[in-house]
């Protein structure tokens, strides 16, 4: 994620950066254990449903990978296509794990 495309998202909003980064950084952890979970347990419901949610918190930030992954962990789990899901998995925490990166980058940052 590109930090200039994040500062524009928001139109100059530092506090509402700064409020959503906070809460991706504290939820996201869970959310990526919760999608594991339900992957290790063929748990299509919840599957769907926390993919569902990480999108949602995604779209705040425009990662596109990342959200390209959780949508397809979302497919996966209303279709209750294991086939590949653990790789689907694989891609969606390399992405989520560049984007906490970015955004505890942009925490640093709007500290100054």
């Amino acid at each position: 994620m590109n930090p200039n495309l994040l500062h524009s998202l928001f139109d100059g909003d530092a506090e509402l950066q700064q409020e959503l980064a906070a809460l991706f950084l504290d939820i996201s952890p869970q959310q990526l254990a919760a999608v594991r979970d339900a992957i290790e347990h063929r748990d299509a419901a919840a599957l769907e449903f926390t993919a569902h949610a990480i999108k949602g918190s995604l779209s705040n930030f425009a990662a596109s990978e990342a959200l390209q992954a959780a949508q397809k962990l979302e497919s996966m789990g209303r279709n209750r296509d294991w086939n590949q899901a653990a790789d689907a998995f694989q891609v969606l925490e390399q992405q989520l794990r560049a984007l906490r990166s970015t955004l505890i980058d942009f925490q640093k940052e709007c500290v100054r």
